[in-house]
């Protein structure tokens, strides 16, 4: 059980978009995990696409600079809602 950090920038309710410091194949389905604080799950609703926890199956990942860091943005294909 391996554990791997990211940014959240975007959602919708097929997906997800995610700058992680790692990068997966296309194909590969993961179980992603949201964490935030309150007031920030006060403005999410599930209805715009926000999930907490999801299944989900990566779409795309390419490799971006964020500051000066390697990181990967990638797309994620919700797969159990």
């Amino acid at each position: 059980n391996e554990t791997f950090q990211g940014k959240m920038k975007n959602y919708c309710k097929t997906g997800v978009y995610a700058e992680l410091q790692v990068q997966f194949k296309t194909g590969t389905v993961l179980l992603v995990r949201t964490k935030s604080t309150p007031s920030e799950r006060s403005r999410a609703k599930i209805e715009d696409g926000f999930r907490s926890i999801s299944l989900a199956q990566v779409k795309w990942s390419t490799p971006i600079r964020v500051n000066g860091t390697l990181q990967f943005a990638t797309g994620f294909k919700h797969l159990v809602v």
